[in-house]
């Protein structure tokens, strides 16, 4: 389902790039008609530059969402990688979020932030 959406999206992208490129060149053809343009030109123009402003945001929206959906996508692979290669891998990750979570706990108990702590500890190694 994740290619099915990914595929998509890249196809929504590439309409995208179509709707866009028409309406510069709309665009384009209006402003070629001369200096003398209409209140109604005028008026047309400013609505075909809003519609690319609108077009360029779905696309930026778009592009997120496919480079979101390929993170996704890669972790469910990963994971499934994981989980098709044995408890160990399993056990081992899941202690180790446990101890990074337990450290970021501890370092909120301390009210101080884990950069600070570092610095303590680097320089607790200078004096000794």
């Amino acid at each position: 389902m994740i290619e099915v959406t990914s595929l998509l999206t890249d196809s929504a992208l590439g309409h995208h790039d179509e709707l866009i490129k028409s309406f510069n060149q709309s665009i384009e053809k209006i402003k070629q008609t001369g200096t003398e343009a209409s209140q109604q030109q005028q008026c047309l123009l400013a609505q075909l530059q809003q519609s690319v402003d609108l077009a360029f945001v779905v696309q930026s929206g778009l592009e997120r969402w496919r480079r979101q959906l390929k993170l996704y996508g890669i972790n469910v692979r990963s994971t499934q990688i994981f989980d098709q290669s044995g408890v160990m891998v399993r056990s081992y990750l899941k202690d180790m979020v446990a101890q990074a979570l337990d450290s970021v706990l501890e370092f909120k108990l301390k009210k101080e932030g884990p950069l600070v702590v570092m610095r303590k500890d680097q320089k607790k190694r200078f004096d000794d």
